[in-house]
């Protein structure tokens, strides 16, 4: 008897648990633009993000990654990131979530037309985001655009999603 008490308010307390987070997660399409000297390079990949927040809350974390690719004649390029933020939602606009974002980059580059040579380097990455829920559904779009501090030239990042709220 003791044990089934125990077991039922474990799970009563877990699932009051769950319930007491919104969670939004999302899936969508990353670009990423890299240049370098004359040379630039365009990369079409996938992103991924999860917010949280306590319920009747303001502001909760976000975490995002993306991974991008590429593949010419000469270069064979990818990407991919992992970024971390708050994210603040506006008691008055309860359907609207921006985020500021910082994290860390990596690009990795083989070169294929001469020997082949091979480099990976991680960068520091930031940038801002929304997330713009539809009204009267779980459904929301959302938007990101990262900067990337790379030392061999420009690099950015710009990902558009959707997603569900559980």
């Amino acid at each position: 008897m003791k044990k089934t008490l125990a077991l039922a308010t474990a799970l009563l307390s877990s699932s009051t648990l769950a319930n007491s987070f919104d969670h939004y997660l999302s899936l969508g399409y990353t670009q990423v633009d890299a240049s370098y000297a004359s040379e630039s390079e365009k990369m079409d990949g996938v992103g991924f993000t999860y917010s949280r927040f306590e319920r009747r809350q303001q502001i909760g974390v976000i975490l995002l990654a993306d991974y991008a690719s590429s593949s010419s004649s000469a270069l064979d390029a990818s990407y991919y990131d992992v970024m971390g933020g708050i994210v603040y939602r506006p008691e008055k606009l309860n359907w609207l979530r921006v985020y500021p974002i910082v994290g860390a980059s990596v690009f990795k580059g083989n070169v294929t037309s001469t020997a082949p040579d091979s480099d990976s380097e991680m960068y520091l990455s930031y940038g801002v985001g929304l997330q713009a829920s539809i009204p009267n559904t779980k459904v929301f779009f959302d938007a990101s655009y990262k900067n990337i501090d790379a030392d061999f030239g420009d690099a950015s990042a710009f990902n558009i999603g959707i997603g569900l709220r559980f």
